[in-house]
């Protein structure tokens, strides 16, 4: 008995994942993932025809086993199994499998801190931000861009002649 299944793995997920077999089969069958030997059970080591019988003729469930991630791909995937019978004469087939797929959370997204609009108190300015950051100022737009020591938000900054940038950096 010959099964394939098509699964689509979204993109930008393979990483960290892992996968597991569960099964119930009887006699034995050989698990393939996009064409490549994943798992055998009640099958001997070899190579596998449609000739080849099982070594056991058990109807019991297995797993959750872990299987390689490897030959898992981005988009289309193909899950197929052969099913052995343990000789001609066999009378039943049982059948049943799940592969699952764990998938790491994804991180937060780290979101840029919010630096408001400078408000005047008498001659000064009064930058703020949310957040973490470090704030940076330079004399022109393109820098070069230094660290303020100890800035914490609000930060007042004192306005003098010429030209003050300033940024908050993660």
């Amino acid at each position: 008995l010959y099964i394939r299944g098509h699964f689509n793995f979204p993109k930008n997920s393979a990483s960290g994942v892992t996968l597991a077999l569960r099964h119930v089969v009887d006699d034995g069958a050989v698990f393939y993932l996009n064409g490549v030997e994943v798992a055998r059970f009640g099958v001997p080591a070899g190579a596998v025809t449609s000739e080849t019988f099982s070594s056991s003729n058990e109807n019991a469930y297995r797993g959750p086993v872990a299987i390689s991630p490897t030959n898992l791909v981005p988009g289309d995937n193909v899950f197929a199994v052969e099913v052995h019978q343990v000789d001609t004469t066999s009378s039943d087939i049982v059948f049943g499998a799940e592969l699952i797929a764990t998938v790491p959370a994804a991180p937060p997204a780290t979101t840029a801190p919010k630096f408001s609009a400078p408000a005047r108190q008498g001659g000064n300015l009064v930058l703020t931000w949310d957040g973490t950051g470090t704030l940076q100022a330079a004399d022109g737009v393109t820098g070069p861009w230094t660290d303020v020591a100890n800035a914490k938000s609000p930060f007042t900054a004192t306005v003098s002649r010429g030209a003050k940038f300033y940024r908050v950096k993660q």
